[in-house]
């Protein structure tokens, strides 16, 4: 399977945004239990003592544990994919080419090429319109789903992830 595709700014934060669903879920499942708590013990003691100047500084911090996982973690993801993107953009936004084979996935470019054997995909994710095929926690091959020329091909292609990389991982 041979595919050509240029990347777009909305294919790169999508794909940002996906990435950084996983680190929202683990966020959430501490801050949140967290700041109810600390909101929690800030109120039994309040209404036994009147509010005091310091309580509410947690009160501020159990609202800032609450909403870090989905208002500030969002925010900062952007910008810094905002930032890499312009440091980046002479090697993302040019012509692309991948090719899927039994051995690997190959990228290539104006800047060179890659394989990437399939041994070295650790994970995949599989979302609305990006899949994401990890070779390490924090870095991922980006594939817009809108560089499928068909539905069969996106099948096919997703069929072969699964077989070789394993699991099932949909966002």
């Amino acid at each position: 399977m041979k595919l050509n595709f240029t990347y777009t700014k909305k294919d790169i934060l999508k794909a940002s945004y996906l990435k950084g669903s996983d680190n929202r879920k683990k966020a959430r499942k501490v801050l949140i239990p967290l700041g109810l708590f600390l909101l929690f013990l800030v109120l039994i003691t309040s209404f036994s003592y009147g509010f005091r100047s310091g309580e509410f500084i947690i009160i501020g911090a159990s609202l800032f544990s609450i909403s870090f996982a989905d208002v500030i973690l969002p925010t900062l993801s952007y910008f810094l994919t905002i930032t890499v993107m312009h440091r980046n953009k002479d090697a993302l936004f040019t012509p692309h080419e991948m090719i899927v084979s039994d051995e690997g996935v190959i990228f290539k470019s104006k800047d060179g090429e890659s394989l990437t054997k399939w041994s070295a995909f650790t994970k995949y994710t599989i979302g609305k319109d990006i899949i994401l095929l990890y070779i390490s926690k924090n870095i991922a091959f980006n594939i817009p789903k809108r560089i499928f020329t068909t539905e069969q091909q996106k099948k096919e292609f997703v069929k072969i992830i699964k077989d070789k990389i394993g699991g099932s991982n949909i966002a």
